[in-house]
């Protein structure tokens, strides 16, 4: 009979540790730079978490201005030091970034700062010292191949559903060919991309500022769940199998 209680008591015990473990956990942290981009809800995309995974929003305050004085590559090197230390400090298990802030991901990534999971919000290439082209599809082809070589991934791509995002963005990125064809995965309503096997994009309702539209906060949300559920893939299978 004492054996009996004991190993209830065990039991039990374990039951409760695990249980407090797992209600002690602290949220995953995602990074988002903001590099002169236009404000967003992150507290209203949080809400959606269910307490999983929180945003941790930093403004590269003066990005734009710097940008404009000098050039694009001046702005990145402004700011290296600092997201080289945030991300440090941070170590985010996702980092967002918006429109030209897909330069800002790639030269963190040229230089071996951070090299994870990522969420691109209809991205827009720009010429900088490791970006070359003279052309808008030169430019979105040496953006593919640093992005393609440097980040592990997953990579998660947001767009709009208006002509200009579909044009501008993801035939751009069809026609560079570094990862191959666009094919649509019916089952997850979403594209993927034949030889980077671990990227995804979606398109959701609007032009180039959907995803500052409160009426897109939960689509943001639903693309950092699919952008974790991928990296947890990763974790237990081949990423080359992701999104088979």
């Amino acid at each position: 009979k004492d054996k009996k209680m004991s190993c209830r008591w065990f039991f039990f015990l374990l039951l409760v540790c695990s249980l407090y473990s797992v209600a002690a956990e602290e949220p995953k942290k995602i990074l988002y730079i903001s590099a002169a981009n236009s404000w967003n809800n992150w507290t209203a995309v949080e809400s959606f978490s269910g307490g999983r995974w929180s945003i941790i929003p930093v403004d590269l305050e003066g990005f734009g201005e710097t940008m404009q004085k000098g050039n694009f590559q001046s702005a990145l090197d402004k700011y290296e030091d600092k997201l080289r230390l945030l991300i440090s400090l941070l170590n985010p298990i996702i980092v967002i970034v918006a429109s030209k802030g897909l330069n800002v991901l790639t030269h963190l990534a040229n230089i071996n700062i951070y090299n994870g999971p990522a969420i691109l919000l209809s991205p827009i290439p720009n010429k900088c010292d490791h970006i070359h082209g003279e052309t808008w599809k030169e430019e979105w082809t040496s953006s593919m191949k640093v992005l393609k070589d440097k980040i592990i991934g997953p990579v998660g791509i947001g767009i709009g559903t208006s002509m200009d995002e579909q044009d501008l963005i993801m035939t751009q990125i069809n026609e560079t060919s570094v990862c191959g064809d666009l094919s649509l995965q019916k089952t997850k309503k979403r594209v993927v991309f034949e030889h980077c096997p671990n990227w995804f994009l979606r398109s959701f309702p609007g032009d180039h500022r959907w995803k500052n539209q409160d009426s897109n906060v939960v689509n943001i949300a639903s693309l950092i769940t699919d952008v974790l559920e991928s990296r947890n893939e990763c974790l237990t299978q081949s990423c080359e199998d992701v999104s088979a």
